[in-house]
């Protein structure tokens, strides 16, 4: 049973918004951050709706962050019955995960949760690591607060019982066989996704445990295992940890992951986006071949090698920036040369031979935002380094003149920090600028108060903000992720004053 609540939400769009149906789109709508009538999403699938002004407005929102009470209340809306005892689950699968419930009958339960000290009973996806069911993890439909006899309280939205560790979840059924390509996921969720879209997926349950029970009986059969865990850096640390272990049981193997920066993407949400497709999945495990490069001289290689056409480039390795530039004419001819000695090795001699790889920063800087004041003072844009002496990480920021030459983007970061060193040149500089303005910045407004902000509609201090009753922490950049109450839920960070 897939549910279908796109008819709801296109009448929301034309009601709310003013959206016009046009061939496959919806367009026309007006858009509640600068005015115009330049929204537009897809009428089969308005997942998505974003102001087309890209250069000036950047407006998005999703439908669920729209209209959240067309998600909510499945428990009531949609109970179980005597006809469908899965309904509810089903429900969620469908219109919250994106996945056809018929595609994967046999795999999830039903269950049921509550606790004597939390908000309200729900009911739940349940799946077992095991033939004997002893061992099990769900996932709770609603999101359950408990009261903790300290007053505390904590916000549970999934269920374990029985020792997971040394196991794994894999589909009912699922076979693996000899020189199968197997992924590895950290939740089952993620796995579903891959296995609908054709691959053969398991789920390790933590991106820190290693599955050495439920890998035994497929040791030694030619299996290319991918670890496809979280992109962010606790799953990027543990990939490593996973892939040495591997090499040293001499398994084959690869990894994928989903984005190139550590911006939260599993691959439920690729799944949803309708981005899993082959061609998807060779850039995802490209990605995992950058990670697993043992040096920054291999790294290099692995980054020309999915695209040729780029001679010049600037990346990352253990902390440290590099610049890279290939003459493509002394490879080619040291490839023909390197072939009469050696087939196997010739590529890698000739790239070696035609390439020039240097060291241009002793630390690695990743954009954060460009904060702009409210008083109409020069932005700055917020960076966080780490260094490749591994002094602790800092967020330090920068007027935009810093990067109007190489010179003067050396002083100044030596003037912020001792331990950072840049000798490269400008046009490696404005690479690395270009580089950072790729995905559109975030922009943080500043108050020069506490208090109430109009703009926004919630109550900003030090430390905490409070908005539509709820208390939100400073984010690990330094200022608050609000929602916009002002109907357009467009994000609108804060950084405190």
């Amino acid at each position: 049973m897939l549910i279908d609540i796109n008819p709801q939400i296109i009448e929301r769009l034309i009601t709310e918004f003013e959206f016009k149906p046009r061939g496959d789109h919806l367009r026309e709508g007006r858009c509640p951050s600068c005015g115009k009538k330049t929204l537009w999403t897809w009428k089969n699938k308005p997942g998505m709706i974003q102001c087309n002004r890209t250069n000036n407005c950047q407006w998005q929102a999703t439908s669920k962050e729209l209209f959240p009470d067309l998600f909510e209340n499945l428990n009531k809306k949609y109970p179980a019955t005597k006809e469908n005892p899965t309904q509810t689950a089903d429900v969620y699968l469908s219109l919250i995960r994106g996945f056809n419930p018929d595609k994967i009958r046999g795999w999830y339960e039903q269950g049921k949760y509550w606790h004597p000290k939390g908000d309200k009973g729900t009911a739940t996806v349940r799946f077992y690591l095991d033939d004997a069911k002893t061992v099990m993890w769900e996932r709770l439909i609603d999101d359950v607060t408990i009261t903790n006899e300290d007053g505390s309280q904590e916000v549970r939205n999934k269920n374990f019982k029985g020792k997971f560790r040394g196991l794994w979840w894999q589909p009912p059924g699922l076979k693996i066989e000899e020189k199968d390509v197997i992924y590895w996921c950290e939740g089952i969720l993620d796995a579903i996704a891959l296995n609908l879209n054709g691959l053969k997926a398991v789920a390790i349950m933590s991106s820190g445990t290693f599955p050495h029970e439920a890998i035994k009986p497929h040791l030694g059969k030619n299996i290319t295992w991918v670890i496809a865990l979280d992109n962010d850096a606790t799953g990027r640390r543990c990939l490593k940890k996973h892939a040495a272990k591997l090499k040293e049981l001499g398994e084959k193997v690869a990894a994928a992951i989903s984005s190139d920066s550590d911006d939260k993407q599993d691959w439920n949400d690729l799944h949803k986006a309708g981005k899993l497709t082959a061609d998807d999945i060779k850039y995802y495990r490209h990605l995992g071949r950058v990670e697993l490069a043992e040096n920054y001289i291999k790294k290099a290689f692995v980054l020309w090698e999915y695209n040729r056409k780029k001679t010049f480039f600037v990346y990352t390795f253990n902390n440290s920036t590099y610049s890279f530039k290939i003459d493509p004419t002394e490879y080619e001819k040291a490839v023909v040369k390197e072939h009469e000695i050696d087939p196997l090795t010739a590529e890698k001699k000739a790239f070696t031979h035609a390439s020039v790889i240097k060291e241009i920063a002793s630390f690695k800087m990743d954009f954060l935002y460009f904060q702009q004041p409210d008083n109409g003072e020069d932005g700055q844009y917020f960076f966080r380094f780490n260094f490749s002496n591994k002094a602790p990480e800092v967020q330090l920021p920068f007027p935009g003149k810093t990067f109007g030459g190489a010179g003067d983007f050396k002083k100044a970061v030596m003037h912020k920090t001792p331990s950072a060193l840049f000798t490269g040149s400008t046009k490696e500089l404005d690479y690395l600028y270009k580089n950072w303005m790729t995905r559109i910045p975030k922009i943080v407004r500043t108050l020069d108060y506490t208090g109430f902000d109009r703009t926004s509609g919630a109550y900003v201090y030090a430390d905490y903000a409070v908005e539509q009753g709820k208390i939100l922490k400073l984010n690990k950049e330094s200022f608050f992720q609000l929602q916009n109450v002002l109907l357009d839920h467009n994000l609108c960070p804060l950084r405190r004053c």
